[in-house]
Formats: C-alpha cells, sequence, structure tokens
C-alpha cells in the first residue's frame, strides 16, 4: 500500500478519505498509546524545549475492515503544550478487534 501513496499529495487531504475513495481500504479500527518520557537533545531540538523536559510520546496503530494494519506511527508531543482527550464506551463496536 505504501508504494501507492509515494506519489500523492497528502498536504491537503485525509490519508484515510484518500484510501477509500481511490484504493477502496476503509479504516475500521485503531489502538493507541500514550506514554510519558524525557527530551533527548535531538528531540528537545526539534520541539524547540530544553533537554530533559517531559514529553508524551503517542504510538498508533490503525487497521482496515480485513484486520490487516493500515498505518502505524509515533509521535512526540510536548508535555507542557498537549492535551488528549479519550472516549470511553461501556461496550465496544461488534467488529473491534480483541486487544
Amino acid at each position: 500500500m505504501g508504494k501507492l501513496l509515494l506519489d500523492e499529495d497528502l498536504s491537503n487531504i485525509s490519508l484515510y478519505g484518500l484510501l477509500e475513495r481511490k484504493y477502496g481500504v476503509r479504516f475500521a479500527t485503531g489502538r493507541r498509546s500514550i506514554e510519558a518520557g524525557i527530551a533527548s537533545e535531538s528531540m528537545a531540538e526539534a520541539l524547540q524545549t530544553p533537554p530533559g523536559a517531559p514529553l508524551l510520546m503517542l504510538r498508533s496503530l490503525a487497521f482496515d475492515e480485513a484486520g490487516n494494519p493500515l498505518e502505524r506511527f509515533t509521535g512526540f508531543h510536548r508535555g507542557d503544550l498537549s492535551r488528549f482527550h479519550v472516549n470511553v464506551y461501556r461496550n465496544p463496536p461488534l467488529n473491534s478487534r480483541s486487544q
């Protein structure tokens, strides 16, 4: 799938929207984790924060309707400038993957 996207301009469109419209691949579910860490020298420079400053690391894995991995990423966020919202449901969707 990745090779198909090399020539796509993703600067102003949704990746999942493009995958569904052009390639028939639909996002179905995902899993994210958030953990605390500290900024290394290079990460601190990239995020314009002092080395050793608190960071939040977000790891994500998304799956299509067939259960195939669709997207994976790791993002680093400044601890002093980030807010995450988490929705909690009593019953998971019927077609959700087991965790």
